[in-house]
């Protein structure tokens, strides 16, 4: 079984060998991990709390409905394939682990979009709509299948040509037996996302999201080695 303080001492140090890009990309993946989706609802839940005060009710609705089209084009077709670029980055960096001026390059961000591009997100979609029909369900069910899925941009990254049963297939065979586990780990970072919350997100953006992004690339390693998948031809 994996250590998870291990796995996390281990990304600390290798981050901060690639100091400013690893800040960009966790960046960048915190948007494609959806923050510029709550963004966007929150922009239309004012407008449309506005707009209902002054009896606009139809108005209301068409901004409330648009405001949601624009979120789920932007999810689907630039931040699904950017979240694959972002954890490329991370994997490229990981694998380096800062040695002999190896370190990942910030062209990798562009990978999900240059790579097969309509297969990329055409995973990607089926990927989150599956975990929104089981949050339907129940949330609890939600979250499992979350983690049940959890590797697919990974295995993207690896192989951006896979077919979408073979990448949910083997994410669900990684995580078996990998969930509570990882969920554990998951809420080992609450303090620094606090942390972040106190210092305004200049914590969360200098420290917690380059932080978490290499620790959950060196999981993602660690789980694959684990569990000898080969999910890919493997990143050099």
């Amino acid at each position: 079984m994996w250590n998870r303080v291990e796995i996390k001492e281990t990304a600390k140090r290798v981050y901060h060998t690639n100091f400013w890009p690893c800040v960009l990309a966790g960046f960048l993946l915190s948007i494609a991990d959806g923050s510029a989706g709550s963004a966007i609802s929150s922009i239309s839940m004012n407008g449309s709390e506005d707009n209902l005060s002054m009896g606009l009710y139809p108005a209301a609705i068409r901004y409330i409905v648009i405001g949601g089209l624009i979120g789920i084009v932007l999810d689907i077709f630039v931040l699904a394939p950017l979240e694959v670029g972002a954890d490329r980055f991370f994997l490229f960096n990981q694998l380096g682990r800062g040695e002999n001026g190896v370190r990942a390059d910030l062209g990798e961000l562009g990978f999900g979009f240059n790579s097969n591009y309509n297969n990329v997100i055409n995973v990607q979609f089926f990927r989150k709509l599956y975990i929104f029909l089981f949050t339907l369900l129940l949330i609890i069910p939600g979250i499992v299948k979350s983690y049940e899925y959890r590797m697919v941009p990974y295995i993207l990254c690896e192989r951006p040509d896979i077919s979408r049963k073979e990448a949910l297939e083997i994410s669900r065979q990684m995580m078996d037996g990998n969930k509570w586990e990882t969920f554990v780990y998951d809420l080992s970072f609450i303090g620094w996302y606090l942390l972040g919350a106190v210092t305004l997100g200049i914590v969360d953006l200098f420290i917690t999201l380059p932080y978490v992004g290499s620790a959950n690339a060196e999981l993602y390693l660690t789980i694959r080695a684990q569990h000898d998948l080969n999910a890919g031809v493997p990143l050099e």
